[in-house]
C-alpha cells in the first residue's frame, strides 16, 4: 500500500477485478469510472473506482461520494461486510485480490443492489 496511501488519505477496504465479474454486475473501468448504486428498496450511494495488475491479482482505490445507505464490499468471495455505518463516505484501497464488489443496502444486509 506504499504507492496507494499516497494517493487515497483513508484506508478502509479492498476493490474488484472487472474482468473476473459475473455478467450482471457493472465493472469499474481501468483508468477509473463512477456509478450510483441503489438499494431496492430506496437509497443510493455515488461511489468512484480505479483498478490495475499486479502479477496475477490486481491493485485498486474506491470512493464512496455520497451515500444515504449502508455500502459494503466482498473480497475474494468473502462474506459481505459494511464498510462504516449508514450515510458512510471515504474512500478506500486494496491490493493482491482476485475480485472485490461493493453493493448498497438499504438495511444493512438486506434490499441490496447489484454488486459493482
Amino acid at each position: 500500500m506504499r504507492k496507494l496511501g499516497i494517493r487515497i488519505g483513508v484506508v478502509v477496504a479492498g476493490l474488484a477485478a472487472a474482468v473476473l465479474m459475473p455478467g450482471s454486475a457493472q465493472a469499474i473501468g481501468d483508468n477509473g469510472s463512477c456509478t450510483t448504486l441503489k438499494g431496492s428498496n430506496g437509497g443510493s450511494a455515488k461511489v468512484c473506482g480505479d483498478y490495475w495488475r499486479s502479477g496475477s491479482l490486481y491493485d485498486g482505490t474506491y470512493s464512496i461520494r455520497s451515500s444515504n445507505v449502508y455500502v459494503q464490499f466482498q473480497a475474494d468471495g468473502g462474506r459481505w461486510t459494511a464498510i462504516g455505518g449508514k450515510g458512510t463516505t471515504g474512500s478506500g484501497t486494496f491490493e493482491q485480490l482476485r475480485t472485490f464488489y461493493l453493493r448498497a443496502c438499504t438495511n444493512n444486509g438486506s434490499a441490496c443492489s447489484g454488486k459493482w
